[in-house]
């Protein structure tokens, strides 16, 4: 049987950051971390696959996809071994803790990624291990699926599609358990550019402003958008206390 709160602290104390840093992406240990997924799968008792890609500079991300037999459809436990970077100590209960020596205070575990999210790595471990031992009949065919670069636009778990991985239900495990959603926001990248005319500011109606423009383009953007976006809501009801009365 697997101890959860051993092995979720064994992940936290892997310092496997990504950051980007004038627009080149960092990442640090993601061998130690996937090794490290990959062999707690297997001592759980899981059938387990490494998959790996190679990013344009050269990093190997890799992929662990584990298993145990059951229904003819199958369902996807998505999560991710890669955490963004922190600075310590963390001051908890006011105790200094290094965020890579994870401590466990009243029944929580403090650490880098021990909720975002290597508890998720470990829970979809330790379930499916269970779900093999009790010998339960399953609906779906299980699959543990943990990526790296989820937090900088999530290179592999595309790359696993890329390859023809698919699956016929899909839970994306990286909330709490009071949290249950069908979709994200997103994120649109973009350079504006706003041109003006310099001037004096002894002759301000001889110049052109270009923030008074941006600054009006913001103001609309925020003006317009918002209606766009609570237009877009789903047929399901929002759980209380929600702003809107459907799930997005």
């Amino acid at each position: 049987m697997i101890n959860m709160v051993e092995e979720l602290k064994a992940l936290v104390s892997i310092k496997s950051e990504v950051r980007i840093k004038e627009d080149i992406i960092i990442r640090l240990n993601y061998d130690k971390a996937a090794s490290a997924v990959a062999d707690l799968a297997e001592r759980a008792g899981l059938d387990v696959t490494v998959e790996e890609v190679k990013t344009d500079n050269g990093d190997v991300i890799p992929s662990i996809i584990a298993t145990i037999p059951g229904g003819e459809e199958t369902l996807a436990l998505v999560s991710h071994y890669d955490v963004v970077p922190a600075s310590g100590p963390w001051i908890v209960d006011g105790k200094k803790i290094d965020p890579y020596s994870p401590l466990l205070i009243d029944g929580k575990l403090y650490g880098r990624g021990a909720a975002d999210d290597k508890s998720a790595i470990v829970a979809t471990i330790s379930a499916l291990s269970e779900l093999s031992i009790t010998g339960a009949k399953l609906r779906y065919k299980p699959y543990v699926v943990v990526t790296g670069d989820e937090e900088v636009g999530g290179i592999g778990i595309r790359s696993l599609l890329d390859s023809g991985y698919r699956w016929d239900k899909a839970v994306i495990v990286d909330a709490g358990a009071d949290y249950l959603t069908i979709g994200a926001s997103g994120v649109v990248h973009a350079w504006l550019r706003v041109k003006g005319r310099a001037g004096h500011a002894g002759y301000p109606h001889l110049a052109d402003n270009p923030v008074e423009k941006l600054a009006r383009l913001i103001a609309e953007l925020t003006r317009t958008y918002k209606p766009i976006r609570y237009s877009k809501l789903s047929k399901l009801s929002s759980p209380p206390n929600s702003p809107v009365p459907r799930l997005w």
